[in-house]
């Protein structure tokens, strides 16, 4: 089982490489600094994101926490709100 465990790794490793880039990649597109955007672009951003099920991934949450310039229990909350809209 040491072929399975490193190869769940190298995805994992490439998994959080994919989300990272659809991060940057959403958060650069708005042009703004993301510690300038408000609260409802901030929800609009995990929302696109959410479309994009970057969520699925391990460690998405903190990442996203951190690019955005928020806390994790706020990515939480700010999830729960777009999930309650669709």
């Amino acid at each position: 089982s040491g072929k399975e465990s490193a190869y769940t790794e190298v995805l994992d490793n490439s998994v959080s490489t994919l989300s990272r880039s659809i991060i940057d990649n959403t958060i650069t597109s708005l042009g703004i600094q993301p510690s300038r955007l408000t609260a409802e672009e901030k929800m609009s951003v995990i929302a696109e994101l959410d479309k994009q099920d970057v969520f699925d991934a391990k460690g998405a949450v903190s990442q996203v926490a951190g690019e955005l310039g928020i806390s994790e229990p706020t990515v939480y909350r700010y999830l729960k709100k777009v999930r309650g809209k669709k």
